[in-house]
């Protein structure tokens, strides 16, 4: 299978000696390629994963396939791209994550669906694989998807530590949903699989997330989940020994709020993004010492679409990746909210629209990932041919070098600055230590039936306006 790419470079903005791009990557066949989670190593190799549907010469419809792409850092040209394919007529995965190691190493953690009477049954099996920084496959782990009270489902992963150990986060179903949060060893093996639950209700991590979920601690090493508890979005706090210590309840005055991305900032103080449908959308501070919100914001103005993007911390700035649509404008753009730490009051927003001639230009972002030179959102839009396209932007955290450019087969990209309307929620909240209990799962994991593909690069494209 071959994939196609094409840059387009943003030049120097004087940030950390950066240079900044768009890289996109499509199949000139068609077939989907999305994009959706993206992080950085310790060289700055930048890695995007997510869903291909790729048909991979075993006579396989063209179903959802995990996927991995591993980017040069400083032009955003492609090293290796790799998809894993199960040996079934029915083959959806979904969700996947990725965690590079301080080794070069890189975990992808996602979801395979139990498969029945010869179809899809719904999710209800983890993944786990590791690739090499050479784009070798060394294992591939799940668990036995088997769709009844005990299924699995992974949506996301912490950064591995420099000991090799990734963390993942999911739900899971005991009697009753829970947060599922899983430890790998850096050689495959399973360190642990425990369920956080609650007497009062279902704790979910719902797949509609589209972004982090977890993040490891930086002072303490604990571990922070973003959760649905009884339709209230919350943060679980998970203590270096991994039993539980306190929850913060986020409530709407809107009704039903779902979690829509977690980061941490240096001291461990968390930003949570949270929406409901129809677009109302918060953007709240928890802080470590107390498990408190120290400020909440209304963010309808920055994110008018369900489709949510995530959030990161970088210094003393959080950012914001979500969708929306512009008057005027032919399709939802990719918009990037900048809010300062210390009180929530807004910096800067940028905006990425994206105008071509087959009637859908919309860009669908997902993830966002913060360093102190540069930021890095992932989205994914339908190229100029038949197929959808996905990839990644590397922006200054200022958002300067704006203007318009042209990416190869997928149109003219207009990248802006813009001023949302901003103000203070009124969201209440509710902290406790006590009503969820931690349950040791039996996870009975295997090696995998999946096999790993190669991918070769047709060409490659830079524009440089």
């Amino acid at each position: 299978m071959d994939l196609t790419s094409s840059i387009v470079a943003l030049g120097a903005a004087g940030v950390g000696g950066e240079d900044f791009w768009m890289s996109f990557h499509w199949n000139p066949s068609g077939d989907i390629v999305r994009f959706q989670r993206v992080m950085t190593n310790d060289d700055g190799d930048v890695f995007i994963a997510g869903e291909g549907e790729q048909a991979d010469g075993l006579s396989l419809p063209n179903n959802h396939k995990p996927a991995v792409h591993k980017l040069d850092g400083t032009d955003g040209s492609a090293l290796w791209y790799r998809f894993i394919s199960q040996q079934r007529t029915y083959a959806n995965s979904y969700y996947f994550d990725v965690s590079p190691t301080s080794q070069g190493d890189v975990i992808l953690t996602g979801t395979r669906p139990y498969v029945g009477s010869g179809q899809d049954q719904g999710n209800g099996g983890a993944v786990v694989t590791k690739y090499n920084s050479s784009g070798s496959n060394q294992w591939i782990r799940y668990s036995p998807a088997t769709g009844s009270s005990t299924s699995y489902s992974l949506y996301s992963c912490c950064r591995t530590p420099s000991t090799g150990t990734t963390y993942a986060v999911g739900v899971g179903h005991n009697l009753r949903a829970g947060a599922l949060l899983e430890q790998w060893q850096s050689n495959g093996n399973l360190g642990f699989a425990y369920l956080y639950r609650s007497t009062a209700g279902n704790i979910t991590v719902a797949p509609n997330n589209n972004s982090k979920c977890v993040a490891l601690g930086n002072t303490d090493n604990y571990i922070y989940i973003a959760c649905k508890y009884n339709n209230h979005a919350a943060v679980l706090q998970i203590q270096s020994n991994y039993t539980f210590k306190n929850n913060t309840w986020l409530d709407s005055p809107s009704g039903e709020l779902g979690p829509k991305g977690l980061a941490l900032d240096s001291d461990d103080n968390q930003y949570v993004v949270t929406g409901n449908e129809p677009g109302k959308f918060f953007l709240f501070k928890i802080t470590r010492s107390n498990q408190q919100i120290a400020w909440q914001k209304n963010i309808d103005n920055a994110a008018d679409q369900y489709y949510m993007g995530s959030v990161a911390v970088s210094g003393d700035k959080v950012y914001v990746a979500a969708a929306k649509q512009f008057t005027g404008d032919p399709g939802k753009s990719l918009v990037v909210t900048a809010f300062n730490t210390s009180d929530g009051s807004f910096y800067k927003a940028c905006k990425i629209k994206l105008t071509h001639s087959n009637g859908n230009p919309d860009i669908r972002p997902f993830d966002i990932h913060a360093t102190d030179t540069a930021i890095y959102v992932t989205g994914f839009t339908r190229t100029s041919g038949n197929g959808w396209g996905g990839g990644v932007y590397k922006l200054p955290p200022d958002f300067s070098g704006t203007g318009t450019y042209n990416a190869t087969n997928i149109g003219n990209i207009e990248y802006s600055t813009w001023t949302p309307t901003i103000s203070t929620s009124s969201q209440s909240e509710n902290s406790s230590s006590t009503g969820i209990e931690r349950v040791t799962m039996s996870h009975n994991d295997q090696s995998s039936s999946y096999t790993a593909y190669n991918v070769s690069f047709t060409s490659s494209q830079v524009e440089i306006s």
